[in-house]
């Protein structure tokens, strides 16, 4: 086995249904849902606003040069409403494709792209309506060989993704959540939506529910409350 050099073409998905109703939850209410888990660095964040959400399931590479050869080489691995995650680590000199090659993706279906390192031509990206989130953004492309992982684990923003994770992504973050506990996690969110929005009459009226509870709790932690 070419540790550090190989492409896996296949690997195992997640239920199409699964993934399109965690789409449907912001990603502040799923990282609340996993306890924080799964919350990828907001140093990776949308490369061009407004960026309209997405969700879909993980393609995965490993780039620690940034080569693009296998950048593309992932590319071909997407199907429509997938995902491709990339690891350049963290490196934001050079970008690992642009709007010309990306193009292609749009016109294949594919729901988004998530990257620790650079992307450029965000312009291009912006006109096809392809969100991406990046590190950051570069004029120059990385070299075209190069080393790379295609469909394995991999780091991204400080998270584990696995190929056939689900990522969700807004403009106010991106979380994975891990294919084997998609069902869980979802189960985990519908309770979270519900219970938030049995305080909503409360919000509508002005309130803050709980607040009796919460100033006995400061007042046991030693605050003072002053008339």
């Amino acid at each position: 086995m070419p540790l550090g050099f190989q492409v896996y073409r296949d690997f195992p998905r997640p239920d199409k249904e699964i993934v399109t109703a965690l789409g449907e939850y912001f990603s502040a209410d799923l990282a609340d849902a996993m306890n924080k888990a799964g919350a990828v660095s907001r140093d990776i964040k949308p490369v061009y606003r407004p960026m309209r959400r997405f969700c879909g399931t993980a393609v995965t590479a490993s780039l620690p040069t940034g080569s693009f050869s296998m950048t593309k080489i992932a590319m071909l691995q997407c199907q429509e409403g997938d995902v491709l995650v990339l690891n350049a680590y963290g490196d934001v000199k050079h970008a690992l494709l642009g709007g010309h090659v990306a193009h292609s993706l749009t016109v294949r279906g594919i729901a988004g792209i998530v990257a620790d390192g650079a992307i450029r031509d965000s312009s291009e990206l912006q006109e096809d309506d392809l969100p991406v989130c990046a590190r950051g953004t570069a004029v120059v492309v990385g070299g075209h060989d190069g080393p790379g992982e295609i469909n394995v684990p991999i780091a991204c923003g400080g998270v584990v993704v696995n190929p056939g994770d689900i990522v969700v992504a807004d403009e106010d973050g991106i979380v994975v959540v891990p294919q084997e506990h998609a069902e869980y996690v979802l189960n985990e969110v519908a309770a979270l939506k519900k219970r938030h929005e049995a305080n909503d009459p409360a919000y509508d009226r002005g309130e803050l529910p709980g607040m009796d509870a919460i100033e006995e709790r400061i007042r046991a932690s030693g605050c003072e409350f002053y008339d």
